[in-house]
């Protein structure tokens, strides 16, 4: 997969440096993925949730740290659309990214 919007992640670990080698390791294991539908993405990450068709909400470690991602599968591209520091709402995800 090609990820675009890499320095969210890194701008994330700086002010919760705990997650940095998590999301260093979320990254090697997205990068070399070759999804082609929402099906194989949920064999990789089975703790994955789609939300509207192409948002993915990655659990990076439970209960603490989420990632929200758009994926466009036609053209293997993944965007970092932020970092959560703790779960919230569907609804209050958008105003409370990082």
């Amino acid at each position: 997969m090609k990820i675009i919007k890499k320095d969210r992640l890194f701008e994330f670990s700086k002010r919760y440096p705990d997650c940095s080698n998590l999301l260093k390791a979320w990254l090697i294991q997205v990068r070399y993925q070759e999804w082609k539908n929402d099906y194989e993405l949920i064999e990789s990450f089975p703790n994955a949730t789609i939300l509207d068709g192409e948002e993915v909400f990655f659990e990076i470690r439970p209960e603490r740290y989420y990632l929200m991602a758009s994926i466009k599968y036609s053209t293997r591209t993944l965007s970092i659309n932020g970092v959560l520091c703790k779960f919230l709402p569907t609804q209050l995800w958008k105003g409370h990214m990082h």
